[in-house]
Formats: structure tokens, C-alpha cells, sequence
């Protein structure tokens, strides 16, 4: 009777212990965090109404725009976003693998500078552009090294 009442015990110590930590698991996967900064030009004026978009791993995409002064503020759930901001005459900038995490004031803050997107040929560089050139240094014994800002 006595092994019958600490099986039970130990059983119902268990499931409580499991319980406590799927509620921690979900708590944090619920978590959510701040995202916001301003966008601005190369001479360092904000951008109106540009587009900033978070894209998780998953697919699922949370959009927001600047306002009046250029800033945004996105609300999103803590894990890696490819974050791409984009907006009329410039060029779009890409971030790949930005992570939110859990900040002590419940924000985290990214600037960003659009190139402007110079005419009749666009943008200087793009995805396409940047394909070609690492195929051409895999065919080149010379190393280039491009830094794009």
C-alpha cells in the first residue's frame, strides 16, 4: 500500500513538473519585443513612409511603415527575422539572420541608410549582380572583396 502511495506521489510530482515547464515554453515562445528605429538617406534626412518587413524562418512576414519623422515600431516575436526596408527612389536594403531577443527595456533599436537608387539604371547592385560576382571570383584566382552599404 505504502509503494502504491509513492508511485501516485511521485507520478503527480511529475505531471507538475511538466506542466510548470510547458507553461514556461509557451510563455516564451509568446514573448514578444519592440523592433524600432528610423530610416534615413545617405545625407542622413529620414525617409517617409518607407516599407520595413520582418520575415521569420517560417514565412509568416509582419510590415509596418515610417511615419511623418521616419521612424517605425514593429511589434514581433522573439526568434531570426530577415528584415528588408525598402521604399520609393531607393534602393532596397536586406539584413539577413537579425535575431529580437528579450532586452531589458522590452525594445530593440535598428537604423538603416537606402542608397539612392540612381537613374536610368536603378540600384548599383543587386541580388542578381552579387550571384554573378561571387561565380566570377570562384572562376578568378584574385580575391575582391565588395562592401555594400
Amino acid at each position: 500500500m505504502k509503494i502504491l502511495q509513492i508511485l501516485v506521489l511521485i507520478f503527480g510530482f511529475i505531471v507538475i513538473v511538466n506542466a510548470q515547464h510547458d507553461s514556461k515554453l509557451q510563455e516564451q515562445s509568446e514573448q514578444k519585443m519592440i523592433l524600432t528605429g528610423a530610416i534615413f538617406d545617405k545625407n542622413g534626412a529620414v525617409i517617409l513612409n518607407a516599407k520595413i518587413v520582418a520575415i521569420q524562418n517560417s514565412g509568416t512576414k509582419y510590415e509596418t511603415n515610417t511615419d511623418t519623422e521616419g521612424i517605425y515600431r514593429i511589434e514581433l516575436p522573439l526568434t531570426i527575422y530577415n528584415i528588408e526596408v525598402s521604399a520609393a527612389g531607393f534602393c532596397t536594403s536586406k539584413i539577413a539572420s537579425y535575431r529580437i531577443v528579450d532586452s531589458t527595456y522590452k525594445k530593440m533599436s535598428l537604423d538603416v541608410v537606402l542608397e539612392v537608387a540612381s537613374y536610368p539604371t536603378g540600384c548599383k547592385y543587386t541580388e542578381i549582380d552579387n550571384l554573378k560576382q561571387k561565380k566570377n571570383n570562384k572562376k578568378s584566382k584574385k580575391t575582391k572583396t565588395i562592401v555594400l552599404m
